[in-house]
């Protein structure tokens, strides 16, 4: 099972968007500054997550999110999903 996720920055409220098969280990290397685009801007934390059953549909759904590149837009996404998903 794949993830696409998106986190958001507790220091500058900026968002992240990425995929992975295994959400703890990511968003651990991401507060531990493993990754460059997030070094140093963080605490970071899991927003929203989106289940994918392969990496391909993880990987379509991150570039979707992209290239939207309007954090409001993103965030009323999420709010919707959340609302449709219980």
């Amino acid at each position: 099972m794949y993830h696409c996720y998106i986190l958001q920055s507790l220091s500058n409220g900026r968002l992240y968007i990425g995929k992975t098969n295994d959400l703890q280990r990511r968003l651990h290397e991401h507060n531990a500054n493993h990754t460059k685009s997030t070094r140093n801007k963080g605490p970071w934390v899991l927003l929203f997550a989106k289940p994918c059953p392969s990496q391909d549909e993880a990987a379509q759904w991150e570039k979707r999110l992209k290239a939207w590149k309007n954090r409001e837009r993103i965030l009323t996404w999420i709010q919707k999903e959340k609302a449709t998903s219980g």
